[in-house]
C-alpha cells in the first residue's frame, strides 16, 4: 500500500510533509496564502506547518483506507466544504496533486509507479 510505503521512512510524516510543501511552494509561492501558517516565520511557522503536514497525511491514510464507503464519501464532501471557505478553488487542487506526485517520485523512487 502507498500509506504503509511513505509511513517506513518516517512515521509522523515530517519528512514526506517536507518534501510536498517545499514541491508546492516553490511550484507556487503565492500558495502559502491559503494556509494558516503563512503569516509565521522560524519555528512557529515550522510548528504549525509540521502539524498541518501531520493531519494531512493522516487525513489522506484514512481517505485511502476508506476509499469507496459512504462514510469517506460523507467526509470528503465536507472536506471540500470547509475547504471551499478557505477560498480553495479547483485549481488549487490541481496544484496539490502535481506537488504531491512529485513528492512521492521523490520519495519513493523507483519504486513510484
Amino acid at each position: 500500500r502507498l500509506m504503509d510505503r511513505l509511513r517506513t521512512q518516517d512515521a509522523t510524516y515530517k519528512k514526506q510533509g517536507a518534501v510536498f510543501f517545499e514541491n508546492l511552494f516553490m511550484m507556487a509561492p503565492e500558495s502559502l496564502q491559503l494556509f494558516p501558517f503563512k503569516d509565521d516565520s522560524g519555528e512557529e511557522y515550522q510548528k504549525k506547518l509540521r502539524k498541518h503536514v501531520a493531519v494531512i497525511f493522516k487525513t489522506l491514510d484514512e481517505v485511502i483506507s476508506k476509499w469507496g464507503s459512504p462514510e469517506n464519501d460523507r467526509f470528503l464532501n465536507e472536506l471540500g466544504a470547509r475547504h471551499s471557505n478557505y477560498h480553495v478553488i479547483s485549481a488549487h487542487f490541481q496544484l496539490i496533486l502535481a506537488a504531491f506526485t512529485e513528492a512521492l517520485r521523490s520519495l519513493l523512487g523507483v519504486k513510484f509507479t
